[in-house]
C-alpha cells in the first residue's frame, strides 16, 4: 500500500496550540521522527505530511500542523495555513492537555463539526498533568471521542493508534481534489506533461490520470 496515491488515503489533520505535544504524538504514532520536536514554540511553521499505514483503516496521510494559538503576523499566515488543512482531511486529532482545555479548544471543535470533519481528542503530557474527569466530561457531551497519552514514555500511544483505527474505519475515503479546489468552475487548465522514457509508449503515468479525471470530475477543460 506504499504506493497508493495521497488522495485517495484518509486524510488526518493534528491540530493544537504551540507545544500542546502535536509534533511529538505525530513521531510516536508513525513510529518515525516525523516532525521536528523543540521546546521552543512556534517550531513547525507549515503544515508537514506524512504518508503511513495503520492497521484497520489503511493507508493514511497525515498533517502536522503549526500551533493554533500562535501570534503576530508571520504567526497569523502560520495559522491560517494550518486551517486550510480542514478542507483536506476526514479526521481531526486535537491535542491539549488537561489543564489547557478550554473555550479554545471547543472552539476548534465547532469548526471542524461545520465541515463534517470526524474528530479525536488527545489529553497529552500525563505524566506531568493531572488528570481532569471534568474535561474529559465535556468532551463526552461535545460528543468527542477522547484518549488521554504521554509521548514522551510512550504510554498508550498503542491504544492511540487503535482508536484511530476504529475511527479510521467508518470514513468513507473519497478521492480528493489535486487541482480542481483552486480552480474556477469550467476554468481552462493547461497540463505541461513532461517525456517520461520510462512510461509505456502512448499511456500516461497515475498523476497525470488523476489530475485529467480531477478536471473531467469537476467540469474542467
Amino acid at each position: 500500500m506504499e504506493t497508493t496515491p495521497v488522495s485517495n488515503r484518509l486524510q488526518i489533520g493534528i491540530f493544537g496550540r504551540r507545544n500542546a505535544g502535536k509534533s511529538s504524538f505525530i513521531n510516536a504514532i508513525t513510529g518515525q521522527n516525523t516532525a521536528i520536536v523543540s521546546e521552543v514554540p512556534g517550531t513547525t511553521t507549515d503544515p508537514v505530511g506524512k504518508a503511513m499505514e495503520i492497521k484497520g483503516p489503511g493507508p493514511v496521510y497525515i498533517y502536522d500542523t503549526a500551533g493554533l494559538d500562535d501570534t503576530g503576523e508571520l504567526g497569523i499566515k502560520r495559522v491560517n495555513r494550518s486551517m486550510e488543512i480542514i478542507r483536506r482531511i476526514n479526521l481531526a486529532i486535537i491535542v491539549t492537555t488537561y489543564s489547557q482545555f478550554d473555550e479554545f479548544e471547543a472552539g476548534l471543535i465547532s469548526r471542524l463539526k461545520e465541515n463534517n470533519v470526524d474528530i479525536i481528542l488527545v489529553f497529552n503530557k500525563t505524566d506531568v498533568d493531572a488528570k481532569d474527569e471534568e474535561k474529559e466530561q465535556v468532551a463526552e457531551k461535545l460528543g468527542i471521542k477522547h484518549i488521554s497519552l504521554s509521548c514522551a514514555p510512550g504510554q498508550n500511544i498503542e491504544k492511540a493508534r487503535e482508536l484511530i483505527a476504529r475511527v479510521g474505519q467508518n470514513i468513507t475515503v473519497e478521492p480528493g481534489h489535486i487541482i480542481s479546489d483552486i480552480v474556477e468552475n469550467k476554468g481552462a487548465v493547461v497540463l505541461v506533461v513532461p517525456i517520461d522514457t520510462g512510461a509505456p509508449k502512448g499511456r500516461i503515468i497515475l498523476p497525470q490520470v488523476q489530475v485529467i479525471r480531477d478536471c473531467l470530475d469537476h467540469d474542467l477543460a
